[in-house]
Formats: C-alpha cells, sequence, structure tokens
C-alpha cells in the first residue's frame, strides 16, 4: 500500500476497459459507492488493510466482482 511523506496511506488509481466505448461503470469499494466514470475507467481508491472487495456495475446490469487484500499495517514497536 502506497504510503505519503507523512506515512499515512495514500490513494491507489486502478483501471477498468470495458467493450462498449462509451459505457459507464459504476464503482463501488466494500459496499461503499465510489462513482461513475465513462470513457475514461480510472479510479481513485483507499483500499482497508486485508480483504476488500471491489465491484464494478454497468449501465446493463453486468457485474464484475473482485476480492483482493490491502496490505496490512506494518507492526510499529516502541
Amino acid at each position: 500500500m502506497p504510503r505519503n511523506l507523512s506515512g499515512e496511506r495514500s490513494r491507489i488509481v486502478i483501471s477498468a476497459v470495458h467493450r462498449q466505448e462509451n459505457a459507464a461503470i459504476h464503482w463501488h469499494l466494500n459496499g461503499q459507492y465510489l462513482g461513475r466514470t465513462q470513457q475514461n475507467h480510472d479510479m481513485e481508491i483507499l483500499p482497508h488493510p486485508g480483504p476488500n472487495t471491489l465491484t464494478l456495475i454497468d449501465e446493463a446490469g453486468q457485474r464484475l466482482v473482485r476480492s483482493f487484500r490491502g496490505a496490512e499495517e506494518p507492526n510499529r514497536e516502541h
């Protein structure tokens, strides 16, 4: 998981491709609506550590669901 200069988690950009050039895609991360893209399907996300589910839904109701693991927080010993 990328981190900024202060050590906080940073967003990442993910991309999708649709077979129909002008199709709109609605993006959801862990059940939360992130937004809609059309033509250029790039979305900034901030997955949490551990399991995540990304769901993409087009205007025809077709779904693409992918599960992935966000990087775990590093152990910080004092």
